[in-house]
């Protein structure tokens, strides 16, 4: 092929592509024969990197930070890790910012882990944390009779507010408790 059938080329998949973004058209999707010229012509490492034609497109180059990729369908349940919004999120906890605004925002995905918190949930008759949660953690240390936290006090009113968060806990069956309680 021919350096000027290369240049026409380009020039008309400059044109084409410059038509669509006036004409409010979205970025050409990932995949397509208008993405891959796109691309080669937008970002640097190419080689038909070309700077007047990306600031001519400058609605298609707006660069997206992690938090409004996370925050735009504002979730309420906490996204599961293997999921793609898991991810996101994942990757957004990891820049302090980011971490302190999801923190502001969704007070509800985090565990409370103070034990006045667990017996006030308890006494509201909220539902029970989960097993491998921080709240869920200090309930098991403050009421195991061999833990260092242990508190008896503590045991004693959360067995009489929920005794149904403690039906399958096979260390504290009440034959068990009937010195400590």
């Amino acid at each position: 092929m021919k350096r000027s059938e290369i240049t026409k080329r380009t020039a008309r998949y400059k044109k084409k592509l410059k038509l669509l973004h006036d004409s409010g058209a979205p970025k050409p999707k990932k995949g397509t024969k208008l993405y891959k010229v796109y691309v080669t012509f937008v970002y640097k490492s190419n080689d038909c990197f070309d700077e007047i034609f990306r600031a001519s497109v400058p609605r298609w180059n707006k660069r997206r930070g992690k938090l409004a990729d996370f925050m735009e369908n504002r979730p309420i349940i906490k996204p599961h890790w293997k999921t793609k919004e898991g991810a996101v999120y994942q990757n957004a906890m990891r820049d302090p910012k980011l971490r302190r605004i999801i923190y502001t925002e969704r007070p509800q995905w985090f565990a409370v882990s103070t034990k006045a918190d667990i017996l006030k949930l308890a006494r509201e008759g909220g539902k029970k944390p989960a097993y491998h949660s921080k709240a869920w953690a200090t309930v098991k240390d403050a009421i195991h009779p061999d833990s260092p936290e242990f508190d008896r006090e503590f045991m004693a009113d959360l067995f009489t507010a929920r005794p149904d968060w403690f039906r399958f806990f096979k260390v504290l069956k009440p034959t068990k408790l009937k010195g400590v309680v």
